[in-house]
Parts: structure tokens; sequence; C-alpha cells
């Protein structure tokens, strides 16, 4: 799975709920540029045009036509992207992030204090 992931150029996260994903994250490691419905922990952890691309939320019940429509705008602005200096720095922030949790378990422990 980290092979694919590692060798796609966009990872895309059409979840109608998202608590947490890991999957997002795991791309962005190896500068996969997620595109994402703007759920959960999906909309926490990609920031639209910085790290990735929102495609709004998705109906929780059923695939609606604007639901469609919204992927497919999205993609194809990505696709747009890809290949010029948006893109490659997109990327890059994606990879230059620090996902560990050193950062949250000092705010978590200032808190605890």
């Amino acid at each position: 799975a980290h092979f694919i992931t590692a060798g796609a150029d966009f990872l895309m996260v059409p979840s109608r709920f998202e608590p947490c994903g890991l999957i997002q994250l795991h791309a962005m490691q190896y500068g996969t540029v997620p595109i994402v419905a703007s759920t959960g922990g999906l909309v926490d952890t990609v920031k639209e045009g910085v790290t990735g691309y929102h495609m709004g939320a998705m109906d929780p019940d059923d695939l609606l036509p604007a639901d469609v429509d919204a992927m497919v705008e999205t993609c194809a602005a990505a696709a747009a992207d890809y290949n010029t200096p948006v893109y490659t720095k997109m990327s890059a922030t994606c990879i230059s992030q620090d996902l560990s949790w050193s950062e949250p378990a000092k705010k978590w422990e200032a808190t605890l204090e």
C-alpha cells in the first residue's frame, strides 16, 4: 500500500464521514497530494490549496449529482495544477509538514500541568 501511495501523484479520499483518517497523512509524507471530501479529520489535516484539495461535503445518505459534479470539478482543478509550480509547491509542503505527535503532545502536557 505504501508503494502505491508513494508512486501516486494524487490520492482521492471521497469519504462521506471520516473521524480522522490516516491514508491522507501517509500520502502527504510521500508528497502525494490528497483530494478529499470536506469532512471530519480530512478537513483538519488537509489545507485547501496548501496541502491538497477539498471537494466539499458529501451527502451522508446518498450520492447526489452535485457530489459527483464537485468530485469532477475538483479533480479537473487538480489536474490543471499538475506539472506547474503550484503542484510542486503543494507536494513539497506536504512532505515538509511535521505530522508527528511531538507538538500536540507538548500542548496536551501544558494543558494538563
